[in-house]
């Protein structure tokens, strides 16, 4: 059988969908960390986040690029953030709704809008991003396929605090 009269059609390459697998484990130490491995497609994504009283600091690689998120913990519902993905740098504010968070900003040049839900869900803009998060105390997890590898990346920094917001609702 030819190629060409195979069964089952090429997929464009627009339409390639990279699987993801994160973990994420909080580490009980003298400073409260939560370590994130996995893999978005065949690209490993590491980070460590270290939890101070006034801020969440991520810090990791993606592809060998560096991810970072610096989020200022305020009092009030909005906390801002700074950092860097694949080489964009990232600015935004964070807002602590109910049953989940939303980062609004720029990523670059592009307007982002990511929300991760306390479902699990994560979307930008709205559009399901096509991963989802189960979250318990000690061990998380982002498992999915999405279309752009930044967008696992983003989900994967953001979900220290969604876990951290988490884990001060449940005390």
């Amino acid at each position: 059988m030819s190629a060409s009269s195979s069964p089952v059609p090429d997929l464009p390459a627009h339409s390639r969908r990279y699987e993801v697998l994160i973990e994420a484990f909080v580490r009980l130490s003298f400073n409260e960390e939560i370590e994130l491995t996995g893999w978005i497609g065949e690209t490993t994504l590491n980070a460590e986040c270290r939890i101070g009283r006034r801020y969440l600091d991520i810090k990791g690689n993606v592809a060998g690029e560096e991810a970072s998120l610096k989020i200022r913990r305020r009092r009030m519902r909005s906390m801002p953030v700074t950092g860097q993905v694949m080489g964009q740098p990232i600015e935004g504010i964070i807002t602590a709704e109910d049953g989940g968070i939303v980062l609004e900003g720029v990523a670059g040049n592009e307007p982002i809008k990511y929300r991760l839900d306390a479902k699990g869900r994560a979307t930008n803009f709205g559009r399901p991003l096509g991963v989802t998060m189960l979250y318990q105390s000690f061990f998380s997890e982002i498992r999915g396929r999405v279309d752009r590898i930044p967008d696992a990346a983003m989900v994967a920094l953001l979900m220290p605090l969604e876990i951290k917001l988490r884990d001060q609702q449940t005390r």
